[in-house]
């Protein structure tokens, strides 16, 4: 017989709460060690309170918080599971191999785009990242797709380039590091 994990609830068996703990535990480490490795350019700039720390941290921050999130709303939805099969027998979904593989991929497709920008430049493979990770998460619709591109990069050459003026990778092959200077122009300067 196995105990809930909230109080006054049906049973539940615990191994349902543990891929999401663990889950969590994960990114949490990974965001630790991305906010440790802030400390190797901890300095003050003269224009910008935060330092050259500050939109990094801020990021760590927002991470934390979604990760949290996100756990918080895993626990609530096993548990509301559990109580409305609590009369029923427990049942285990199954994934087959192309769901596996889609979620590798998901995981992975992330890697690789770090892999691209030292190379391609951000501003060239950041548009082509946005859509590889909408069309592995399913979206189909080019409206859609087109609208989110543009949004997402728009922001991204809104906040990073012309505001806070953030040196993102222009990339080392010539061709793309041309794209990558004029887009740059045409964002800061207006040119």
């Amino acid at each position: 017989m196995s105990k809930s994990a909230f109080v006054g609830a049906p049973s539940a068996d615990a191994t349902q709460f543990i891929r999401p703990v663990l889950e969590w535990v994960f990114w949490i480490t990974l965001v630790a060690l991305y906010a440790q490795q802030t400390t190797f350019f901890d300095e003050t700039l003269q224009n910008y309170r935060l330092g050259a720390t500050g939109w990094p941290r801020g990021l760590c921050y927002v991470a934390i918080a979604g990760a949290t999130g996100q756990l918080v709303s895993r626990l609530l939805a096993i548990h509301r599971r559990t109580a409305e099969n609590s009369d029923s027998d427990g049942f285990r979904v199954q994934r087959n191999w192309s769901q596996t593989a889609q979620h590798l991929a998901i995981f992975g497709f992330p890697f690789c785009f770090l892999y691209a920008v030292p190379s391609v430049g951000f501003y060239v493979a950041a548009p082509v990242f946005i859509l590889g990770l909408l069309l592995l998460l399913g979206v189909r619709k080019p409206r859609t797709i087109a609208l989110v591109v543009a949004i997402v990069f728009g922001l991204f050459l809104l906040i990073f380039t012309r505001f806070f003026y953030v040196a993102l990778p222009v990339g080392s092959i010539p061709a793309f590091y041309n794209v990558n200077v004029t887009v740059i122009e045409f964002t800061r300067y207006g040119k």
